[in-house]
């Protein structure tokens, strides 16, 4: 390091100084002037909500009439009732997680490399209760914990609603933490 010096300035103290201005502070009170975008809408009609002289085209899909709309979960007969939406399906899955995973977590005692995902269907009934369950795929190879698992989502309750039964599928992921 080097040792500390003491100097004093040199220079006239009343000659008339004058600072000037970094050319990146010169500006601060100016804005950018925004993004110019009256070249990018130019031939769309003859002013603001116009689209005079554009053509559409009309599409035809079968999609939506054969029951592949995203809605949520396939309803049979199509009756026009209204129908349990993926989110109040997910809701009581949530409110669920902790029982399904201490049953995971109890196999996990037995077989700490036991990891996968477990695909079910089931039915909810207008009255909310779970009429049918079934695995669909698993991946985790522990006949018990899937029956355990089957069995315990027979005993979820939805909110009764005027709507058909619905019939769904759920993944669920396990993973050791």
């Amino acid at each position: 390091l080097t040792p500390l010096e003491t100097k004093n300035l040199s220079g006239s103290v009343s000659a008339d100084s004058h600072a000037e201005r970094s050319l990146i502070t010169s500006k601060v009170g100016v804005g950018s002037g925004g993004i110019t975008s009256a070249n990018m809408s130019r031939g769309f009609g003859t002013g603001a909500g116009s689209l005079t002289g554009h053509d559409t085209t009309a599409v035809n899909s079968g999609i939506v009439r054969s029951g592949l709309n995203a809605r949520g979960p396939a309803r049979p007969g199509g009756g026009g009732k209204a129908a349990r939406s993926r989110e109040e399906i997910e809701l009581v899955f949530d409110r669920n997680k902790g029982r399904i995973y201490s049953l995971y977590a109890r196999a996990l005692r037995d077989n700490a490399e036991l990891q996968g995902k477990l695909v079910l269907e089931f039915t909810i009934a207008p009255s909310g209760e779970v009429t049918m369950c079934r695995l669909i795929s698993s991946e985790l190879k522990d006949p018990e914990l899937e029956k355990k698992i089957i069995a315990l989502v027979r005993l979820f309750r939805f909110d009764p609603k005027d709507v058909d039964a619905v019939t769904t599928t759920k993944p669920i992921d396990f993973f050791p933490a």
